[in-house]
């Protein structure tokens, strides 16, 4: 499949979707701490205003400059955040207040705190995007232990981001947002493990980043949401463990802004789209609709299920960066949960442009008895648009006008239609002099 990058605002669907006609959420960026905007896609500003939130609480609010990333969980209900800013690992208990457990790196060192991924035995596994060979990397978190460097990704040109443990044996892969593609690490260091062309970032978005949010399907496959263009891709895994052929599930403007990712068994996907502060549902078929949107929700930065085998449950990271940039906006970092049996769905919207369409008619009479001319215009004036389904009619003025003149008669008809751009004109004028 080949995407299109001819242009920023050029459709990006390589499917053919009931999307193709919407429009792609203006991009600005705001500078923060070293990397995070970069790191989480800041660029795309918000365009979502009423929000649909059935089922959706808050389980944990976090003061800033606590801004949580990434989601994990164990079999015991706890759900482990990654912040941001300090670099530290949290862990919200099913009951209790949320606490810092670990601290990722030097506690006055540089950088973001990102993806996480959690194994049965209860090791985290945390993607620190430093920009310091010391620290950049992949970062292993015991269960009762000390964090340690376990494998140091190059600081030059790349951007480790979201990262999930390998389906085949005990590495973790991690996605790298500039340079378009994903790292294998392990003990042993870390090694390029798929380079793809899909993953690359837009080169004309505003905010060019590729690869993000990075999950193992119900199958072992690998998914991938490729954040400036809005596509999610599955890579399908080889008995060898190597990458196979990758195919894009969808690409969609209402998914640029594709962070964190999940995918339930039966192949659904579940995606925080930051910039448009919303979680969409990608079916296996490429079919794209919106769980839920705006309200509460503050550029969401990550899903992921419940516990254990719950998949009625998805947690929403709401990383509030945007708001925290802001000087006049407050900032509500916060975990929330959605109960999704509570959940209609919205499906896409399709928008339909037709070209206005303007008629003009103009008809002036003169005429002029015992010195007294009366002049009488009418200029009715149509214009239809219909867009989204909406129809607008503007019409009609009058305009009367009396001056005195010589004893004239003379009748003046003229109607100028226009239509699409294309003029018509017929004047027809006769004069009688007593």
């Amino acid at each position: 499949m080949t995407r299109d990058t001819t242009n920023a605002d050029a459709d990006p669907d390589a499917k053919s979707n009931a999307d193709a006609s919407e429009t792609r959420p203006t991009a600005s960026r705001r500078q923060f701490l070293t990397g995070v905007a970069a790191a989480t896609g800041v660029a795309l500003a918000p365009t979502v205003t009423e929000g649909q939130e059935a089922g959706l609480e808050t389980v944990a609010a976090f003061d800033p400059p606590n801004l949580p990333e990434n989601i994990a969980t164990d079999r015991e209900g706890n759900v482990y955040v990654s912040m941001v800013p300090p670099r530290q690992l949290w862990r919200v208990p099913r009951e209790g207040d949320p606490s810092s457990v670990a601290q990722v790196g030097p506690e006055d060192g540089e950088g973001s705190l990102l993806g996480i991924s959690r194994t049965e035995d209860g090791t985290t596994y945390a993607v620190l995007n430093s920009g310091v060979a010391e620290t950049n990397g992949v970062w292993r978190v015991p269960p009762d232990g000390s964090p340690e460097l376990m494998a140091s990704i190059p600081t030059e040109g790349t951007f480790p981001n979201g990262v999930t443990h390998d389906a085949v044996d005990d590495g973790v892969l991690v996605t790298d947002s500039t340079r378009g593609l994903v790292w294998r690490a392990t003990d042993d260091g870390a090694s390029v493990w798929f380079d793809d062309p899909l993953l690359d970032p837009n080169p004309y978005a505003s905010n060019s980043l590729g690869a993000n949010g990075i999950a193992v399907g119900p199958e072992g496959d690998i998914y991938v949401a490729n954040l400036s263009f809005g596509a999610v891709v599955r890579i399908p895994i080889n008995q060898d463990g190597s990458p196979g052929s990758p195919e894009v599930v969808v690409q969609s403007d209402r998914l640029v802004g594709a962070d964190g990712l999940t995918v339930a068994d039966d192949r659904t996907v579940y995606v925080a789209v930051n910039a448009q502060d919303k979680v969409s549902r990608v079916t296996s078929g490429g079919d794209v609709s919106t769980v839920v949107s705006g309200g509460e929700l503050s550029f969401p930065s990550d899903v992921h299920f419940g516990p254990g085998d719950d998949q009625s449950t998805l947690y929403v990271c709401n990383f509030a960066l945007p708001a925290f940039q802001a000087e006049d906006r407050e900032a509500n970092p916060s975990l929330m949960r959605l109960d999704l049996e509570q959940v209609t769905t919205t499906e896409g919207e399709e928008t339909t442009t037709t070209e206005a369409e303007t008629t003009t008619t103009t008809e002036e009479t003169t005429t002029t008895t015992e010195g007294e001319t009366t002049t009488t215009t009418t200029a009715e004036e149509t214009t239809t648009t219909t867009t989204e389904g909406e129809t607008t009619t503007t019409t009609t003025a009058e305009e009367t006008t009396t001056t005195t003149a010589e004893p004239t008669t003379t009748t003046t008809e003229e109607t100028t239609t226009t239509t699409e751009g294309t003029t018509t004109t017929t004047t027809e004028e006769t004069t009688t002099v007593e």
